[in-house]
């Protein structure tokens, strides 16, 4: 994600509703967002799971600090 990388919020939203939709279609019944480690790409997937799927649930578990 940029500034460190090459993707753009826009493209890596754009990633994701590809993502969202086929688990839509799939029935899903929310989404888990799990394993980020930048802020910025939890919130290109969040912005993803609302345009696509407004009406479902999305849990996004964070955790800061240095690991124990």
């Amino acid at each position: 994600m940029e500034p460190w990388g090459p993707t753009s919020l826009a493209e890596a939203q754009a990633l994701y509703a590809r993502q969202v939709r086929g688990l839509v279609e799939g029935g899903v019944d929310g989404f888990c967002l799990e394993t980020f480690g930048d802020p910025t790409e939890i919130h290109a997937a969040m912005l993803a799971c609302r345009a696509i799927a407004p009406a479902r649930d999305i849990s996004p578990p964070l955790a800061y600090g240095a690991p124990s």
